[in-house]
C-alpha cells in the first residue's frame, strides 16, 4: 500500500510538467493555418492604437504561392495597396480624431518590390528567416501575411470601439477574425465576420 502511495507522489511532479505542454499543443491547434480565418491583436493607448494582424494568405488573396503570372503580381500588388490605405479598413470613435500612421506588410510569398522594398545584393537587405518557406520548396505549401498598423489618435478616451467592416469588405475570402485586445479599460477577446464586424469595450 505504502508503494502505491509513494509511486502516485512520484508522478505528480510529472504530471506539473505535462500540464503546460498539453495547453501549449492547445493553443498551436487553435492558432492552426485555416483559410478564411485571421487573428488580430489590437493595442490601445491614450493617444495610439496599434494593429498586429496575421493570417494565411488565401485569406486575403486567392493563392498562396509566389506570383508566378502578371495577374497573380497584380492580385498581391492590390493586396498591398488595401493594407497600405488603413483608414479604409478599421474606424474607430469619431471623437478619438484617429489615423494611420504607419503600415508595415510582411509575407514569405510576397516579393520585395511589391512590398515597397528595393532589391537588395544577395545576403544583404530584406531576411525571413529559415521558416519563411516553413519547409516547402519552390513556394509551395502555406504562406502567411502579417500587417502591422499604427494609428495616432487625438484623444483615446470613454468608451471604445472598434468596426472592421472595410477590412471584410476589401477582403471577401476573409470569414473569421480573432481579436484579442488590450485597452486601458482590461483586456478583452472578441470574434468578428462580416454580420458581425466590431467590438466595443
Amino acid at each position: 500500500m505504502k508503494r502505491k502511495v509513494l509511486t502516485l507522489a512520484a508522478l505528480v511532479p510529472v504530471l506539473a510538467l505535462l500540464a503546460p505542454a498539453t495547453l501549449l499543443a492547445q493553443g498551436e491547434t487553435h492558432a492552426a493555418h485555416v483559410h478564411g480565418n485571421a487573428s488580430m491583436n489590437v493595442t490601445v493607448e491614450s493617444s495610439s492604437i496599434d494593429i498586429d494582424l496575421d493570417g494565411p494568405l488565401a485569406s486575403f488573396i486567392s493563392f498562396e504561392h509566389a506570383p508566378s503570372t502578371p495577374e497573380q503580381t497584380a492580385e498581391m500588388k492590390v493586396l498591398v495597396e488595401k493594407l497600405n490605405a488603413a483608414g479604409k479598413l478599421f474606424a474607430f470613435p469619431a471623437a478619438w480624431g484617429c489615423t494611420s500612421s504607419k503600415v508595415t506588410v510582411e509575407g514569405e510569398n510576397i516579393p520585395e518590390d511589391v512590398l515597397g522594398h528595393p532589391h537588395a545584393p544577395e545576403g544583404e537587405g530584406h531576411d525571413h528567416g529559415e521558416e519563411a518557406g516553413h519547409g516547402h520548396e519552390d513556394g509551395e505549401g502555406h504562406s502567411d501575411m502579417e500587417a502591422e498598423f499604427e494609428f495616432v489618435c487625438s484623444e483615446v478616451s470613454g468608451d471604445g470601439s472598434l468596426d472592421a467592416s472595410g477590412l471584410f469588405g476589401a477582403f471577401p475570402a476573409l470569414q473569421d477574425l480573432d481579436v484579442q485586445l488590450v485597452s486601458p479599460k482590461g483586456q478583452k477577446g472578441a470574434e468578428l465576420s462580416p454580420a458581425s464586424p466590431s467590438v466595443a469595450w
